[in-house]
């Protein structure tokens, strides 16, 4: 292994080895063909050497059984049959004239789309390894098993696709102690970053170690993350250290809560990154531990404990502003959000929280319902702050803190300098959209299958 993990990490690390196979995006199916513009199947005369198709127009549907003999069949992720809605075939057509392969995008425009052209005919080639279709309208379509396998309408392809999207289904629990990750393997090896980005998916938080303490170090490891930092209203990054006329609480030596970064965004950056460039570690910065919490852990410890408090927290919204100068000069911004966020299927996938951010005018809540929300957010924040949510950690000079921002909270407790010591952190963020595009390209190479087209 190339990171270096705590003890009572590596059961749980071990366990995260395997899930790229199970949610990585290798959406295996299967491919079809059809004969008919009926919705009897066409076979042929030697069903062990050749593919059974069939169109059902009255569903607008297409199937193919293939043989166990055909091209690449053995692999495990390939299906004996395969089924294709008709409109979604004749929109994905990969012919130059609706696909420009430069581009990797569609050329078929919805002004020229018929979603209800008939099939005139349709074949696999004698070692099943392509699907012809020729359309009523005089066009023909020809599509590679390999490129259908990954885009298989059958109940197996679509759970095996769903389970790989599933947000809180690749979540998991943290220990009491961060995993650690080294600086120079992550910069300089694909498998290790690839290793890094899987873990902060799942586990929301890890530490990397033994990173340079230049100003410059966060951009280039922000780069090598994602391609590039989110910039925001202090700036594409910022410095974390007292100062005298602060313009965020951060910027002090007094604790600071728990918290969301940006929770005054309604779209706020996915993962914030902090890096320690000073903290003396003898005895001249008393205080100044690092707090971070698991905000699905909390959530989920009160849905079944506090279901009332919960549910207020996922239907009454709180506002949240910030107000005063930095890089982009004046600023006043403000967001109105629950601080639990439910998906379509009802889990938690987002959290908005942060006390020091929360606007003084809450008036757009009914009266009695406000000492309800007061009451959840006492709740939800003294589980945050105890296991088995929390964890309580002192960075050191040349670590790096990275988060999860829409799901792990962080704070820290005060802190007291003596003589000229500094605690210096550099802070930033990147997105997680650019994150999971570096984490499928990582895979795809891994891999050695980069997608064909689209």
């Amino acid at each position: 292994m190339h990171c270096l993990h705590s003890t009572t990490l590596k059961s749980a690390f071990s366990r995260l080895k395997l899930l790229p196979g199970r949610w990585c995006h290798r959406f295996f199916s299967r491919s079809l063909s059809s004969a008919s513009s009926k919705s009897s199947a066409w076979h042929r005369p030697d069903a062990s050497a050749a593919a059974a198709v069939s169109v059902d127009e009255a569903r607008r549907t297409l199937s193919v059984t293939w043989p166990s003999s055909a091209q690449g069949s053995t692999a495990s992720h390939w299906e004996a049959a395969s089924l294709f809605p008709l409109a979604w075939l004749r929109d994905s057509c990969q012919c130059p004239t609706c696909f420009n392969p430069a581009t990797k995008s569609r050329t078929l425009h919805f002004k020229d789309f018929n979603p209800r052209v008939p099939v005139r005919s349709a074949s696999v080639s004698p070692d099943s390894s392509t699907l012809t279709v020729e359309w009523q309208d005089g066009h023909r379509s020809s599509y590679s098993r390999q490129w259908l396998q990954v885009r298989s309408f059958t109940e197996s392809a679509r759970r095996r696709r769903g389970e790989a999207l599933a947000f809180t289904a690749r979540k998991k629990q943290w220990s009491q102690e961060l995993t650690e990750f080294d600086y120079s393997e992550l910069m300089s090896k694909d498998s290790v970053l690839l290793e890094l980005l899987h873990h902060l998916d799942c586990f929301g938080c890890l530490l990397v170690r033994q990173s340079p303490t230049e100003l410059g170090t966060l951009p280039k490891f922000g780069q090598r993350l994602a391609g590039f930092l989110a910039p925001s209203n202090y700036g594409h990054s910022f410095e974390v250290k007292s100062k005298s006329d602060p313009s965020n609480a951060a910027y002090t030596s007094g604790y600071l809560g728990l918290h969301i970064d940006q929770s005054f965004y309604s779209r706020r950056p996915g993962v914030q990154i902090l890096h320690c460039i000073s903290q003396p570690t003898d005895g001249s910065i008393q205080g100044g531990e690092s707090l971070i919490a698991d905000g699905f852990q909390a959530a989920a410890i009160m849905r079944r404990s506090h279901p009332d408090h919960f549910q207020a927290l996922t239907t009454l919204p709180i506002d949240f502003n910030d107000y005063g100068s930095d890089f982009v000069g004046d600023f006043h911004f403000i967001n109105r959000e629950t601080v639990l966020r439910l998906n379509s299927i009802g889990e938690v996938d987002r959290v908005t929280f942060s006390g020091h951010s929360r606007d003084y005018n809450q008036n757009h809540l009914e009266p009695e319902k406000v000492q309800l929300l007061y009451e959840a957010l006492k709740i939800f924040y003294e589980t945050l702050s105890k296991p088995p949510c929390i964890i309580k950690h002192k960075m050191q000079t040349g670590h790096m803190q990275l988060l999860d921002n829409r799901r792990v909270l962080h704070g820290r407790l005060a802190f007291n300098v003596i003589g000229t010591a500094e605690r210096f952190l550099h802070g930033g963020y990147v997105e997680w959209d650019e994150v999971y595009s570096r984490m499928r390209r990582l895979e795809e190479a891994a891999r050695g299958d980069a997608r064909e087209a689209q």
